[in-house]
């Protein structure tokens, strides 16, 4: 109780007659939330991002309406995420849901013209929505299933939220999980409404043990003053009394940290966690890597060696802080952090950067920074603004599946590959627009035969990490399934990928590929990877590596192997006319 009122004491004195939300002292608020505590400030935005696909979300413009709509303004998550608990019928009424799947839209009926909806948009579905859910396999869900399943998740953490279900911030555990308490759970056990639900009926035992503990009626006081001071913050934001607000958002975090001490989180681990979300340090990295990226570009343009300097110092920075932020995602959540599509995302980009920097420090050809730190930007910015990725970015639990010493071995390896595979890909897409838009001179031959060679280079790397990432995986299913290759399409999509740069590192080794042919097959192998690394997780949905899933869109893959496509006819035929024309006089340039 001495804790309570010295906070009491110190926020008096302190902003009673603040008008901003208090959103330091909200966000170190303790909640259990997707089986792991952590700061407040962390669930918020992983809710948010999962509901509007944004950690914060002021607004957006109605393409319908022709209108502008405020969801939160300028809120912070915290702050969003209370006032929905607040103010549930407002918002119910609210179009902040997004949908994005064109199939799900055109099946329940929903405006296809709309991205955002309400809960009220689905009363005229919402039977036929869990109906349909029940009957998917999850397993083997198509994407639009999957879009579905996503929908009906959304659906029930907006409502979870509204009936205050998801806010499991009294550290009092209870039931056979250990879940922790909300303060309605604590507001019916004090009324005279005694629900005979099993759930209550577990939250009421532990109450009554948890206060038997006690004789002092501390424990009881302390749960009182977790009800009285969460309605206060309930009211307070539904009025927009911010004052007030603050006020009871201390009293709230005092009584919760007074309430079990034991179960609660210390201060150095909600430290650490806020100021893994206050830093964004991968976002802060593809910011590096833009910067590297430019400063290469010029050291190319001009050749310039103090230019390249600058750009590999930019790149071990970028390199720095991904490994900043892996380090602490990893000390946040006790395990590795490559368990989901997101991260894999972040460790394609970490392999690039460290595989195109090694690259550049022996051969110092420039064009590996160039692609290396284009590949690394590229897949962070994909990662933190494209929603079905974004989404992925709360730390987690591991799965069971991937409880394992081979996931720290296989996933690495294979993701490296893959950023080898991008690095080529880039490489490509140099060489292919000098062969088509550079006039015909001996040095463009020679910067294209250097290109040649640079690729090559890649090739064999990537060939190698491609083929031991998949025999370790054959491994790892081997313990794992009872059975080291099964013909899963994960498996088989792989095996494809490297068939095709096995075959091109072959013909370029003999010589039937060479130049513009490597080129080319460096874009059409990366079409291969898409469909792998991509493709099967979010498009095809299908096999037993259901642990990556999403509900993923087709049409900007088919818009991306399009232009590829065109691209790659252009320089065939580029390629092709410029043969028939008699050399170039080697005196010439």
């Amino acid at each position: 109780m001495k804790a309570i009122l010295a906070a009491m004491a110190l926020a008096l004195t302190a902003g009673a007659a603040g008008t901003a939300f208090d959103n330091a002292t909200a966000s170190r608020i303790a909640i259990l939330h997707g089986g792991r505590v952590k700061p407040l400030d962390s669930c918020a935005r992983e809710v948010l991002r999962s509901i509007t696909g944004k950690e914060r979300f002021p607004g957006y413009w109605d393409s319908v309406t022709q209108h502008q709509i405020e969801v939160f303004g300028d809120a912070e998550p915290v702050e969003a995420f209370l006032r929905l608990v607040a103010e549930p019928e407002r918002f119910r009424a609210l179009n902040f849901i997004r949908v994005d799947h064109p199939e799900l839209k055109q099946k329940y009926r929903l405006d296809e013209n709309r991205i955002f909806f309400s809960l009220r948009d689905f009363d005229g579905c919402r039977e036929e929505l869990q109906a349909e859910s029940r009957r998917i396999d999850a397993d083997n869900a198509t994407s639009a299933q999957r879009a579905l399943l996503s929908l009906i998740r959304k659906q029930n953490y907006v409502q979870a939220i509204f009936e205050e279900r998801l806010l499991a911030i009294v550290p009092v555990p209870f039931g056979p999980t250990g879940g922790w308490m909300t303060p309605a759970d604590l507001r019916i056990y004090f009324s005279e409404a005694q629900p005979t639900d099993p759930r209550f009926r577990a939250v009421k035992t532990a109450l009554d043990e948890f206060l038997k503990k006690d004789p002092t009626k501390d424990r009881e006081q302390t749960l009182r003053k977790i009800v009285s001071e969460f309605a206060r913050v309930k009211s307070g934001l539904a009025k927009g009394e911010f004052g007030e607000v603050n006020l009871a958002v201390a009293g709230l975090a005092a009584a919760l940290k007074a309430a079990n001490p034991a179960e609660y989180p210390s201060d150095e681990d909600i430290d650490r966690e806020l100021s893994y979300q206050k830093l964004q340090p991968f976002s802060l990295a593809a910011g590096v890597f833009a910067l590297a990226l430019l400063i290469y570009i010029g050291a190319y343009v001009f050749d310039s060696g103090k230019v390249w300097a600058f750009g590999v110092a930019s790149q071990m920075a970028g390199i720095g802080m991904v490994a900043y932020g892996y380090a602490l995602r990893w000390t946040i959540a006790g395990r590795y952090p490559l368990s989901n599509h997101y991260e894999s995302m972040i460790m394609v980009a970490f392999g690039a950067g460290i595989i195109s920097l090694i690259a550049e420090l022996i051969l110092r050809r420039r064009v590996f920074g160039l692609a290396g730190t284009t590949v690394s930007c590229l897949m962070i910015l994909l990662a933190q603004t494209v929603p079905i990725f974004a989404e992925q970015s709360a730390i987690s639990n591991l799965q069971p599946a991937l409880q394992t010493f081979w996931m720290t071995i296989h996933v690495p390896i294979i993701m490296t590959g893959y950023a080898g595979a991008a690095i080529i890909c880039v490489l490509g897409h140099i060489y292919l627009f000098t062969h088509i838009l550079r006039r015909e001179s001996p040095g463009k031959e020679a910067a294209l035969e250097a290109l040649d060679v640079v690729m090559y280079r890649a090739l064999q790397v990537t060939v190698l990490f491609l083929l031991t990432g998949i025999l370790l995986g054959a491994v790892w299913a081997g313990e794992a399934w009872g059975r080291p290759w099964g013909w899963d399409m994960k498996e088989t999509w792989a095996l494809i990928t490297l068939i095709a740069y096995l075959v091109t590192l072959h013909g370029r080794f003999t010589g039937y590929v060479r130049g513009l042919g490597t080129a080319l097959c460096a874009l059409g192998g990366f079409m291969l990877v898409i469909l792998c690394y991509y493709g099967v997780n979010f498009i095809f949905g299908k096999g037993l590596h259901t642990y990556g899933f999403g509900s993923g869109e087709i049409w900007p893959v088919v818009a991306f192997f399009i232009f590829e496509a065109v691209l790659m006819g252009a320089s065939a035929a580029v390629g092709i006319a410029r043969r028939r024309k008699p050399p170039l006089d080697a005196g010439t340039e």
